[in-house]
């Protein structure tokens, strides 16, 4: 298997559909959280320097989709950016969780953001 990090279902062994992280509609003044993992689909090569994020998507939203989430490794202390450090071959993480706050003043209408895993290298 190709050396890739996978969005990784919280609590089953399988990857999470691609509207995982889709919230739909939402009101404002509102908040949730999503529970997820990431995985190290390659065999053979240990992921360095795995950091989690997220980022807008052609969307120019008030405040910025990307802002209105966070993210955190225990569901208590949540930031912008996570450093996991090394992830190594086929194995997983323990339970991320993405957090949304969408303000009482947010601008309505579609917008989309992206959750981004990204590697510094693969040793």
């Amino acid at each position: 298997m190709a050396d890739v990090i996978t969005f990784w279902h919280p609590y089953r062994d399988q990857a999470l559909d691609s509207g995982y992280f889709a919230w739909g509609s939402v009101p404002a003044g509102s908040s949730a959280d999503l529970p997820f993992r990431l995985h190290n689909s390659s065999t053979t090569a240990t992921a360095a320097g795995v950091t989690v994020s997220t980022v807008d998507t052609g969307t120019t939203a008030s405040p910025s989709v990307a802002a209105q989430h966070l993210l955190s490794t225990d569901g208590q202390h949540f930031t912008a950016t996570l450093s996991l450090g090394d992830l190594p071959p086929a194995v997983s993480t323990a339970v991320l969780w993405l957090r949304r706050v969408t303000p009482a003043d947010a601008q309505t209408g579609t917008f989309t953001f992206t959750v981004r895993a990204q590697i510094a290298s693969w040793a």
